[in-house]
């Protein structure tokens, strides 16, 4: 008899990663487990029998305060259909054994409030991540009976405080390591674009609409100063989600600007780019792990911001002045970082040039993220995190 696992991952690298598993899952472990999936296009992909999509709202995922009020009631909503969808199978004899929640803090602790309350073992992926938000939010995460760390630093203090902490490893970098993402067939228009001459800058603008509308002027106007001084590059556009295009197109039109834009195999894009503009997020982290050279820009509204930089200058909730994942960890600025009134399209083509010009620069900041990366090394974090679940359901 199959364990009905429930899993829930609000954002687009959730989906990613939710998706590996999955696979992996699937792959390893056939028959033994059905998925009921809160999931978007990336698990969608999948096409098995043992995996349902019940609901999908991954970029509806925000930040900033006026992002998430925007979003209040759209969550309020969920986390009444969530009750009802759980008393449903119930009521119908159909039990759900697990409910895995995969990042996406903000909503899948109450979610794992709920399932716990239903009688749920409660599992979470990539918990809250202490050495950023600080130990106030240990508090929130009491009603997980696993908790699953791919950072070290994080699990040491998981454990200290008698939390059921399991430190993993970072999949992502297992899955780099052995080049497990997909790559576009030979001949595609993506497979073709990596093959010339010239060296690529790919462009990650986010997994959210609105960081999207905030960031893509500014990441296409340094494209355009960029392309003027340095006739060896091209610029390419990674989607993060297909419903982002049309306002990326329309941002093109306006600059006349012709750069491809491509959804789907961003892990490919990401290992074969010269340098990268990036938000801060998964992207980030990811090229960290390939040894590809990047630069973090992100913008907050006005208000967001000033109470950004007061959390940190109080050290309330956030403990860290870095926005990018490995700077963070390593609690030092190693990949450069430009946020609000430094994030302009002059220090982003200045920073890209510097990497263009500098052979000796780029190279020597390749392999210190390389060296980092190793620091995340597990020889496989799915297999790990099976092996623990399945002894507990025992």
């Amino acid at each position: 008899m199959s364990t009905n696992v429930l899993i829930s991952c609000l954002e687009v690298s959730a989906d990613h990663i939710a998706a590996f598993l999955i696979r992996y899952l699937n792959s390893h472990y056939p028959g033994k487990f059905h998925f009921l999936c809160i999931a978007g296009e990336e698990v969608r992909r999948i096409k098995a029998k043992n995996v349902e999509i019940i609901n999908d709202l991954v970029t509806l995922s925000n930040i900033g305060v006026f992002g998430n009020v925007r979003n209040f009631f759209i969550y309020l909503r969920f986390l009444k259909w969530f009750k009802r969808y759980l008393l449903t199978r119930q009521a119908k004899k159909q039990a759900i054994d697990v409910f895995l929640a995969v990042d996406g803090q903000g909503v899948n602790i109450p979610l794992g409030k709920i399932a716990k309350k239903n009688n749920l073992k409660t599992i979470y992926f990539f918990p809250p991540p202490v050495f950023t938000f600080g130990r106030g939010v240990l508090r929130k995460m009491k009603c997980f009976d696993l908790i699953f760390c791919p950072f070290e630093k994080d699990y040491f203090v998981y454990r200290e405080k008698k939390f059921p902490a399991h430190y993993i490893g970072h999949p992502y970098h297992y899955i780099f390591k052995n080049e497990l993402f997909s790559a576009p067939r030979k001949g595609s228009s993506l497979a073709n674009w990596f093959n010339n001459a010239k060296k690529t800058i790919s462009i990650f603008p986010g997994s959210r609409l609105l960081e999207i509308k905030k960031h893509t002027p500014i990441f296409l106007k340094a494209a355009k100063l960029i392309m003027k001084s340095h006739s060896e590059v091209e610029f390419i556009i990674s989607l993060a989600h297909e419903e982002f295009r049309p306002y990326i197109t329309q941002q093109l039109k306006a600059l006349d600007l012709k750069i491809p834009i491509f959804h789907a195999y961003s892990d490919h894009i990401i290992k074969k780019s010269f340098f990268i503009f990036a938000t801060s997020g998964t992207t980030t982290l990811k090229a960290s792990f390939m040894g590809t050279p990047h630069v973090i820009a992100y913008q907050l509204d006005p208000i967001s911001y000033w109470i950004y930089q007061w959390l940190i200058r109080f050290k309330l909730m956030i403990y860290t002045p870095y926005i990018g994942t490995i700077n963070v960890y390593e609690e030092k600025l190693v990949t450069e970082e430009l946020m609000n009134e430094d994030f302009n399209e002059k220090k982003l083509a200045a920073i890209a040039s510097n990497y263009l010009k500098n052979p000796n620069f780029h190279a020597a900041r390749k392999k210190e993220l390389l060296q980092i990366a190793k620091k995340f090394n597990i020889a496989n974090p799915f297999q790990e995190m099976t092996e623990i679940i399945l002894k507990s359901l025992k």
